[in-house]
């Protein structure tokens, strides 16, 4: 999967005072400054709060060259994990259907938890690109609630529920595999060669 940034986003600095009892007892005014991010874009509607390693991450992508996603989580996992982990909390089922099938095509298991959220989304094509996302992670804690999505009432949903049990079940034969390293004949097995 490729990806770039909006072509119109903002970022934008604001500075808050804090009261810090600590700081007016060694003779400063007791006044601490701190810099919070937003992020504004008219596509969205509203603003959205960003630390300043996303900044620095969302400010080296470009709007106009197309880049692997899996090159950005190489190069910013935890930044991303953060990124996709708060967009599947966000109140546009559009914007929480794109996180789940991007965080899928990135690999992050970080944003599995909030991934396993999403399999109870009240939107279908959320539900759906959650079960495709967890599947691709082969993450084991999301069987039971795969399974009972696999008999959702929406063939859809029920179909991406069972490929993703079904790349559960491959995981757990391939890891099966590498720790034994070979049949019981003694030879290799296909998968060690």
């Amino acid at each position: 999967m490729r990806v770039r940034r909006c072509a119109i986003v903002m970022f934008e600095p604001r500075e808050r005072l804090e009261f810090n009892l600590g700081l007016l007892s060694t003779g400063a005014s007791g006044l601490r400054t701190a810099v919070d991010w937003v992020a504004l874009a008219p596509h969205i509607g509203e603003e959205i709060d960003v630390s300043a390693e996303e900044v620095s991450v969302l400010g080296g992508v470009s709007p106009s060259h197309w880049i692997d996603v899996e090159e950005l989580a190489a190069s910013h996992p935890a930044e991303l994990t953060l990124c996709l982990s708060r967009g599947l909390m966000e109140s546009r089922a559009r914007g929480r259907e794109v996180s789940a099938w991007t965080a899928g095509a990135a690999a992050l298991e970080g944003v599995a938890p909030a991934l396993r959220d999403a399999l109870a989304d009240p939107e279908r094509r959320v539900r759906i690109a959650a079960a495709w996302a967890l599947g691709r992670l082969r993450d084991n804690a999301s069987e039971a609630l795969l399974a009972r999505l696999a008999v959702d009432r929406d063939a859809q949903t029920r179909a991406f529920a069972r490929e993703a049990l079904d790349r559960l079940g491959e995981g757990v034969v391939a890891r099966a595999q590498a720790v034994s390293g070979a049949t019981s004949t003694g030879r290799p097995s296909s998968a060690a060669r």
